[in-house]
C-alpha cells in the first residue's frame, strides 16, 4: 500500500522498479497529485478478514489441486481457480519475478477488512515460481502479531524460510526453486515441503 514512506522506499530502489498496490482509490489519487513519479495501481480485494480461518481450511484442504504450488507454478494466475489468489492485480506484475515483495497491506484489522490473506498467498506463489530473472525472492511481512498474518505466513511462506525476526516484521527468503508441475513425476502439495 501507499504510505508516506513509499517516497522512501522508491528512493532506497534507486534504477530499480518499486511497485505499489492500494485498496483506497482516494488515497491513490491524493498521493498521486503530489508523487506522480511513483508507480502504484488500485486493487480491488475479494477476500473478507471474517473468512480468514475458512479460506486457510480451503486452501489446505485443495492442496493437492487448484491451489497447490504444482498448479499455481507456471500457470496465469489470473485464471486460477484458488479463491485465495488475486486477480485483480495489474497484468504487468504477474510473470515478474520479484527481488523483494513487502506485504503491508491491504487492511487486516477488523472483521469487514480485505485482510492479508490472499496478498500473503499470491506474494508465495509468485516468489517461488521458477520465472526469468532473479534466483530468489525475500518477502517482508508486517504485523505478524496479529493472528491472520503469522498464521499465513507460516502456512505459505514457511517456518523454513524464516530468516530474520525484528518486532512484527519478518523477512521469509524464498528460493527460486523449480516446483515440479503435474507433468512431473513429484507433484509438491504443499508450500513447505
Amino acid at each position: 500500500g501507499l504510505g508516506f514512506d513509499s517516497i522512501l522506499w522508491h528512493t532506497l530502489n534507486h534504477g530499480g522498479r518499486t511497485v505499489f498496490l492500494e485498496e483506497n482509490s482516494e488515497w491513490l489519487e491524493t498521493m498521486a497529485k503530489d508523487h506522480d513519479y511513483l508507480e502504484a495501481y488500485h486493487v480491488n480485494y475479494t477476500t473478507v478478514l471474517s473468512d480468514a480461518d475458512e479460506l486457510l481450511y480451503y486452501a489446505k484442504s485443495y492442496g493437492d489441486s487448484i491451489c497447490s504450488p504444482s498448479v499455481i507454478n507456471g500457470a496465469d494466475l489470473r485464471v486460477s481457480d484458488c479463491k485465495l489468489v488475486i486477480k485483480s492485480l495489474p497484468s504487468q506484475i504477474y510473470g515478474v519475478k520479484w527481488d523483494v515483495i513487502m506485504i503491508d497491506a491491504p487492511t487486516g484489522f477488523f472483521p469487514r477488512a480485505p485482510g492479508r490473506m490472499g496478498a500473503i498467498f499470491t506474494s508465495a506463489a509468485m516468489a517461488m515460481a521458477k520465472l526469468k530473472g532473479a534466483e530468489s525472492t525475500d518477502v517482508l511481512l508486517h504485523d505478524v502479531d496479529r493472528p491472520v498474518e503469522k498464521s499465513f505466513g507460516l502456512e505459505f511462506l514457511c517456518p523454513k524460510n524464516l530468516v530474520e525476526s525484528v518486532g512484527r516484521l519478518w523477512h521469509f527468503h524464498i528460493p527460486g526453486e523449480a516446483i515440479p508441475t503435474r507433468g512431473q513425476t513429484a507433484i509438491k502439495t504443499s508450500f513447505c515441503l
